[in-house]
């Protein structure tokens, strides 16, 4: 008894052998092919040294802005990594002993601040004084400007 589907594996397998010598590439096809990729190969390589030569002349003409921006790049990228949690226990003492010292070195910059300005009689109050001066005074040169424009308006008009 013979199995229907044996037989037309077999009867496939005889079509394709017999389709096979037509479909392949002709005798110089492999050589064409082969000297194509070659050409490819030799455009992409030429490419590829022009950019790293583009490249290196950028760095020559700009090492500082290379720096930046590798430092810009690293940052970013250390941003948007997940933090492990060994990372946490080793940094967390050291982020805040940084956060402690920033902040007294605020409050010392402030209270430096406060003392020298202070010295030179810029305190709040002598602030405060000394800009009301200068609005009563820019109200009262208003108040000429308008006077001497509504006179001179009276005279010519």
């Amino acid at each position: 008894m013979t199995d229907p589907t044996h037989t037309e594996a077999r009867d496939s397998h005889g079509r394709f052998a017999h389709d096979a010598p037509e479909s392949a590439p002709p005798a110089g096809g492999l050589a064409l092919v082969k000297d194509k990729a070659g050409t490819a190969l030799e455009v992409s390589r030429d490419a590829a040294a022009e950019a790293a030569r583009r490249a290196s002349e950028g760095i020559e003409a700009n090492p500082l802005g290379i720096l930046v921006g590798g430092l810009a790049l690293g940052a970013l990228i250390g941003a948007l990594l997940p933090r492990s949690a060994q990372e946490k226990e080793l940094l967390a003492p050291v982020g805040k002993s940084l956060g402690g010292r920033a902040r007294a070195a605020i409050a010392a910059a402030r209270e430096t601040g406060k003392t020298e300005l202070g010295q030179m009689g810029l305190t709040k109050n002598a602030a405060q004084s000394q800009i009301r001066g200068l609005v009563e005074s820019l109200v009262t040169v208003a108040q000429n400007v308008g006077t001497a424009a509504a006179k001179s308006a009276a005279e010519h008009g």
